[in-house]
């Protein structure tokens, strides 16, 4: 599935994202969307966190690895040949992605599923649709904007339909003769 071109990130831009979201050394940061690599590097060589990129783009996966290789960075930092949609991002503790706000749209259920409380998730430019971020911040290089929004994942990052969802199985769920299910019904 196609979820958007190759942007470069700026390596300022790039800095300042992983600055927002306070990575350290003990943090695990994944980069949706890799490219060639940028904030993989910048991860695990400025900041020291254990870097991981998911590219489907096998010439910039090439890249990334070469440049990572390069810097020395192969025990800390490596980028994927996969689909972003596929990755377990489980134990990681900083997500990074610059894709389009569909892409964006179709991530926060993986998210909502995968990510633990306290998980930080920066976007460069455009947002996840429907959350509202921590902080948002402007990064100007070479006099243009380039704007991230920082997400912090709680237990309250949830829209209202995954609620109804949720509700109407769990009401579907129960007997017929379950007293509770009229005032489930009228209730929501």
């Amino acid at each position: 599935m196609f979820v958007s071109p190759y942007f470069k990130t700026p390596r300022e831009v790039a800095r300042e994202m992983l600055k927002l979201a306070k990575v350290k050394p003990n943090d695990i940061v994944y980069d949706l969307g890799a490219g060639d690599g940028e904030i993989v590097v910048t991860a695990a060589k400025e900041f020291g966190a254990k870097a991981i990129g998911v590219e489907i783009q096998e010439k910039l996966v090439n890249i990334a690895k070469r440049r990572i290789i390069r810097e020395g960075l192969f025990e800390r930092a490596k980028v994927i040949l996969g689909n972003l949609f596929e990755v377990d991002l489980s134990n990681a503790t900083v997500i990074t992605l610059y894709l389009l706000r569909k892409a964006n749209e179709l991530l926060k259920r993986k998210f909502e599923e995968e990510l633990k409380p306290g998980t930080r998730i920066v976007a460069h430019m455009i947002p996840i649709p429907g959350w509202e971020p921590t902080a948002i911040k402007t990064v100007y290089v070479e006099n243009i904007p380039h704007i991230i929004y920082l997400y912090v994942m709680s237990k309250f990052n949830f829209n209202v339909s995954n609620v109804k969802h949720m509700i109407r199985k769990a009401v579907a769920s129960l007997r017929p003769d379950d007293a509770q299910i009229e005032e489930l019904i009228v209730k929501y």
